[in-house]
């Protein structure tokens, strides 16, 4: 089933300018896909409404778009229909982030099995390959340059009445940087261009290669010294953040999620900072890049304590949503409001208490799977809480209780005073109030 095909993608894929996936629920109707909500509306309208975009904003826009397909690629995914109308934007701000959408098309690719024969696509941004019925990764580069020739010129390469005429002018990859608009571009706009709108799919760049084109290194730099400050802030959560179970680490994602907008991308910005090849993942050897940039005293073993403490996976990186919870500061822990929206967000039957099967059915709708190892920590942890389930003053504890290294034998708890939990009366508001009525910041849900 190509949903389902579609949803075990976007569970591999964690990175900051591809749409986030929280969970998939059916009814008898409908497959449901709760998605991150992007109000920015399409790259396309932006692009339509301004006629085309300025040469920085393009770089910009770019180096996000090359950066998420260096992760699918990285993945060993090819998206198969990259198009302006598949990137939105995360807000109407004049800096907002793009996201990359609709997987539909999307397959995992086999170098070995050169399995992709399929002629799919959208006229205007398909790789001339394509079309000859066999091709690589490749075929999203070439898109990419599309996508690149059309904000700056507001048409694109490759134009015509019906889609014969445009599958014709693909097929001979000739086109155009004559005109007024491109006379205004830089000779490396121009140059990174001819390098992605290459016919030959072997000669033409991958998105590795294009993040490194001299383009990329000149004009306005991102950041700046007044982020240094905040950096040395998100590195000091890092090194303190202490591994969790994967129950408290979801939790954590929900709060994540109801960040202030601001605060968020002070992460965001934060994690590009860190990311220093746009992969989308922080290595240990960028972690200790990043910590002599800001001239903190380390030591390789300290660099391996941080990643392994961070991570769920046994691999030495540290994925983007793994970023952003040990990144935000501890005191979002203690956000009632934020507390009881991922409280709720477990609370699958509306009982106002949480069971492990709440916990069991939340994460395999979200297409992540709990080990038996996983559950019996988890367990165990329950039925110290309240034989077997949590309410929201045992989930507040759990949250906000600091878990150090098992050799020091005790847990340092940053807990609630006792006055200042006066939940229950919202809890008895809530216990027939629908879990569905819960407004969580940032998500949509949307019907296939």
């Amino acid at each position: 089933m190509l949903l389902m095909r579609e949803v075990d993608i976007f569970t591999t894929l964690d990175h900051p300018n591809i749409v986030k996936f929280y969970e998939q629920y059916s009814d008898e109707q409908f497959v449901h896909l709760v998605m991150e909500f992007c109000s920015g509306g399409e790259l396309l309208d932006k692009i339509t409404k301004d006629g085309h975009l300025s040469e920085e904003e393009t770089k910009r826009i770019m180096a996000q778009a090359i950066s998420a397909v260096k992760h699918l690629h990285e993945k060993g995914i090819v998206h198969r229909d990259l198009k302006l109308e598949n990137f939105l934007l995360e807000s109407d701000k004049p800096d907002a982030a793009i996201k990359l959408i609709d997987f539909g098309l999307a397959k995992r690719y086999d170098p070995v099995r050169q399995n992709l024969r399929t002629v799919v696509g959208t006229s205007y941004y398909v790789a001339p390959e394509v079309l000859k019925g066999k091709y690589n990764d490749k075929c999203d580069e070439w898109s990419l340059g599309v996508m690149m020739y059309i904000m700056l010129s507001g048409d694109p390469p490759f134009d015509g009445e019906d889609e014969p005429t445009i599958f014709k002018l693909v097929a001979n990859g000739q086109y155009s940087l004559e005109g007024q608009l491109f006379q205004k571009c830089s000779q490396e706009a121009k140059d990174l261009l001819s390098k992605l709108l290459e016919k030959d799919a072997e000669k033409r760049y991958s998105a590795s290669q294009a993040l490194e084109h001299p383009w990329f290194k000149t004009g306005s730099k991102k950041g700046g010294e007044r982020t240094i400050g905040s950096y040395t802030s998100v590195m000091n959560n890092l090194t303190k953040f202490q591994k969790q179970n994967k129950f408290k680490r979801e939790a954590m994602g929900i709060m994540v999620s109801q960040l202030k907008e601001e605060d968020l991308k002070k992460l965001k910005d934060a994690f590009q900072f860190f990311d220093k090849t746009g992969a989308g993942e922080i290595t240990v050897a960028q972690l200790n890049q990043v910590m002599s940039e800001l001239g903190l005293a380390h030591t390789h073993e300290q660099i391996q304590h941080i990643v392994n403490n961070i991570q769920l996976e046994d691999k030495d990186t540290i994925r983007y949503t793994e970023f952003l919870t040990a990144a935000m500061d501890q005191k979002s822990y203690s956000n009632k409001e934020m507390l009881w929206t991922a409280f709720k967000f477990f609370d699958v039957d509306n009982k106002n208490s949480i069971s492990t099967q709440n916990i069991k059915e939340v994460m395999a709708r979200a297409g992540k799977k709990l080990s038996e190892e996983d559950m019996a920590e988890i367990t165990k942890e329950l039925d110290v809480l309240r034989n077997g389930r949590i309410t929201f003053e045992d989930f507040c504890k759990m949250m906000n209780e600091e878990k150090i290294d098992p050799t020091e034998q005790q847990k340092i708890s940053k807990g609630f005073k006792e006055e200042d939990i006066e939940w229950e009366d919202k809890i008895a508001v809530e216990k027939d109030r629908d879990i569905n009525d819960v407004k969580i910041q940032g998500f949509s849900s949307v019907k296939n």
